[in-house]
This record gives structure tokens, sequence and C-alpha cells, in this order.
């Protein structure tokens, strides 16, 4: 009996050893970060181990993001001390900083049923992580303070690798809050932290392109959308039966029926032309959805300025096909469904690449003054420079957009 229990302590002692370092060991402190030999080789794993061990409490959730964004206001002290608890999921949060590739195994060919579980995972941790962040920067503790927004840019691209929209513009708000904290805390930085993160920003891996996500949606929702088609038609087995087949899939929420909403005349003549689909007709839409894809791709593939026209333009046709006017209107009628809001999405991410290149050059304006913005311009357009009491502001202009990007950085305190 004696025996069993001096085993049983020794196995407590040895658990306690290993298991200390796992729920207590900080992240490391130093603006360089830890070496990716001692951890996996796919960072998912890592943030899932870190959305595990998070809990935020429903209050939290609000009071916690609306903390960050007040960034001239100090953290609440109660919002400070809760951070004790997030210590588990922000080491492993910065366990899969020096962790380059990035898997979330999201099934694609799921199309409009993929799953994307992890996004509000990322979205609360980042604003845990940002919270923290502006403590330590608070604190004087600057060092820490880099390496936590760092982790959550790293984290947010990791996010928008996924060729999908939905992710991407996850990664375009994540990066706009983490680079509204490092901004309003520049000052705080010595030269040499100011290097040093300038290197670290260049090492952050690239987000996927406008153009990758759009040819990523076509082959979702278009191969779904095909595959759903073939498996209805071997079933049937009419060839007028198209629109017999696209009201089964109609029936499972997955496609909308709003082109046939209404009472009035030509709502009943755009239902009884839908009727009247046939099979082949069905399969031609599948066709000319995934041609329009490639027609945007190619379009958000040009500089910014150039794409307005042509998006444009693009827009103008499938608002034409959205009156069913005629059978080639029909055929395009799941294009009119399925293509998203490109435009809106195209701004947004123009968005986040001007804010990347004006962090960079506020880095730059901290280490050499203002001058270094005359040989600086992004895109060959002016950045304007303004000095304020309160520190000072670069703005920039985006060309083709009525939309002028803006980045504060106060003077130090």
């Amino acid at each position: 009996m004696k025996r069993c229990l001096l085993r049983f302590a020794v196995c407590c002692v040895a658990l306690n050893l290993y298991a200390r370092p796992m729920w207590s060991a900080d992240e490391p402190s130093g603006a360089s970060p830890p070496s990716a030999a001692s951890v996996g080789h796919n960072a998912a794993v890592i943030y899932w181990q870190a959305f595990a061990a998070l809990r935020l409490t429903e209050a939290q959730e609000k009071e916690i993001p609306a903390a960050v964004k007040a960034l001239e206001s100090h953290v609440p002290n109660d919002l400070r001390a809760s951070l004790a608890g997030f210590q588990a999921s922000l080491h492993e949060l910065h366990r899969a900083y020096p962790v380059r590739e990035c898997d979330w195994e999201l099934e694609y060919a799921a199309g409009p049923m993929l799953r994307l579980p992890h996004l509000n995972h990322v979205r609360e941790l980042s604003y845990v992580a940002l919270l923290r962040a502006r403590t330590r920067f608070a604190d004087g503790e600057t060092d820490a303070a880099v390496t936590d927004v760092l982790a959550v840019m790293k984290m947010a691209r990791d996010c928008g690798r996924s060729p999908v929209l939905i992710p991407m513009l996850m990664d375009i708000a994540m990066e706009k809050m983490a680079t509204d904290v490092l901004a309003a805390n520049l000052s705080q930085l010595d030269p040499a932290q100011l290097n040093q993160l300038t290197t670290s920003l260049q090492e952050l891996p690239p987000s996927a392109s406008l153009a990758e996500g759009l040819r990523q949606e076509s082959d979702m929702f278009g191969g779904w959308v095909g595959r759903r088609i073939e498996q209805e038609a071997a079933k049937i087995n009419d060839l007028k039966a198209g629109a017999q087949i696209l009201g089964v899939i109609q029936a499972e929420g997955l496609l909308g029926d709003d082109l046939t909403m209404g009472t009035d005349a030509d709502a009943k003549r755009r239902r009884e032309l839908v009727q009247s689909l046939t099979l082949e007709e069905l399969r031609s839409a599948v066709h000319r959805l995934h041609s329009d894809y490639e027609e945007v791709a190619k379009i958000a593939e040009l500089q910014y300025a150039e794409r307005g026209p042509k998006f444009a333009a693009f827009q103008a046709g499938l608002d034409q096909s959205r009156k069913l006017a005629n059978r080639d209107d029909l055929v395009r009628s799941l294009s009119i469904q399925f293509l998203p809001s490109y435009q809106m999405v195209s701004l947004r991410m123009k968005e986040l690449h001007v804010r990347r290149s004006l962090l960079d050059l506020a880095i730059q304006v901290q280490l050499h003054g203002p001058d270094v913005l005359k040989t600086a311009p992004i895109h060959g357009a002016t950045v304007e420079h303004h000095q304020t009491d309160a520190g000072f502001e670069l703005r920039y202009q985006i060309p083709g957009a009525d939309k002028t990007e803006s980045l504060k950085v106060p003077a130090k305190k």
C-alpha cells in the first residue's frame, strides 16, 4: 500500500512539473519570435488549442472589443485583471506565430454549406491579445506589447490565406484593429525596435488575393451546384425538368427565389420563363456562372484604379439580366444569385493594403522625419503628412475611389 502511494505521489509531482509550463509559461517577451523548431507544422492546430482554452463571459464579449477600440482611454482595471484568465490561450497564440504553414482544412466541396467555425474564435482571441498589448504599452512593456500585436496580425493573415471572401474580410477587420493599436503606440518605440518591427512586418505571410478568392468561390459554388444538378437529373431523368431540379435545390434553402417573386404581370412572366427551364439550360447556367466568376477575377487582377469602370460595366450587364427578359438572361440566373459583392470586397482589400503601406511609412517617419514621404509614395500617389498637437496623421486618397485612408500616430506622452 505504501509503495502504491509513493508511486502515486511521484506521478503527481512529475505531472505537476510537466503541466506547469503548459498553463503558466508566458510567451517570449522579446521582439524576436521563438523558433519553429519545437512546434508543429500547421499553425491552425495550435490556434485551435488556443480557442479551446478561451472562455469569455457575455459581458467580456462586448467590453473587450470596446476597450481595444478606445485607444485614447485607459483599460479598465477589471479587464486588466481578467487577462490572467486568458494566459493559456495567449500562450498558444504566440506558439503559433513562428509556424509558417496554416491549413484550416476547410471543406470547400460543401459549397454554400461550407462551415467556418474558426472565424469567431479568431475575432475573440485577437481582441484579447490586443487588450493585453494595450495594457503592456501602458506599462512600458513595449517589446512584449509588440509581440502581441504581431501575433494577432499573423493569425489574421493565416485566416485570410484561405481563399474564401469571408475569412479574407475577417483578416481585413482584425489587421485594421491591430494596426490602429500599433500606430497609437509607435512613439514609444526606440529606433532599434522600429527597425525590428519593419523586418517583422515584412516577414508576415501574404493574404490571398481577391482574384484567388473569386476563383476558389467559383470552384466551391459552381462545382457544388453542378454536382447537385446532376444528382437530381439522375433521379428525374427528364431533359425538360430543369425547373423541377432547380426547385428541389431552392427548397433546401440554398438558392433564392427572388427572381420570380411578386404578384404583377412581369413577375408572372418571369415565373413562367423559369418553369420552362430545361436541363441543358440549367447546365449552361453552371458554365455561365464559372465564366462570370472568371471575368470578375480577371478584373480583380488589374490595378485598383482600372477596376472601377470594368466592374461597373460587368455589374450593369448583370443587373440587366436580372430582369429575365429572355432565355439568355435565364441562363445567367445562377450568376445573379451566387456572385458576391466583389466591388465592396475589392475596396476593403485596397483599404487594407493602403493601411499596411501607411504603417510602414509611419515607422519611417518616426525614424527619419516626414521628408521620407517625398520619395515613398503609394502606387505613385503622394501620402499627405499632417502635424497635429497630438502627433501626426498620414492620409492617402485611394485612386479610383471616393475614399481617403488615414493613420494617426500620437506623440509620446
